[in-house]
């Protein structure tokens, strides 16, 4: 089983930012192994990204999204709900989300 990431415009049709928008401030990469999914998204730009992310995916028995700053220093580790989560990238950050299978 793989991950699928896509980026969709936001559900407030008021916001102002769009997928564009989000893919302009931020890189997004996924890869798999053998055993795990993961994808990094990193904020590139000079000011705060905000998002949502959604696990719509119960095939994971496990997963985590460990957060670091600019300069690679570990922020925290959470786990991945099935549930939206609200993401705040200060510029530099990264999250990168571990799926194993």
């Amino acid at each position: 089983r793989r991950m699928y990431p896509s980026i969709a415009d936001p559900m407030n049709s008021k916001s102002y930012q769009t997928s564009e928008d989000f893919l302009k401030k931020c890189s997004v990469s996924q890869f798999d192994s053998d055993k795990n999914s993961y994808l990094v998204i990193t904020n590139t730009s000079d000011n705060l990204c905000q998002f949502v992310m959604y696990n719509a995916s119960r095939s994971f028995d496990k997963s985590e999204v460990c957060r670091y700053s600019a300069d690679g220093k570990s922020l925290s580790t959470k786990s991945l709900t099935n549930s939206y989560r609200r993401y705040n990238l200060q510029p530099g950050e990264t999250i990168i989300v571990t799926l194993y299978r």
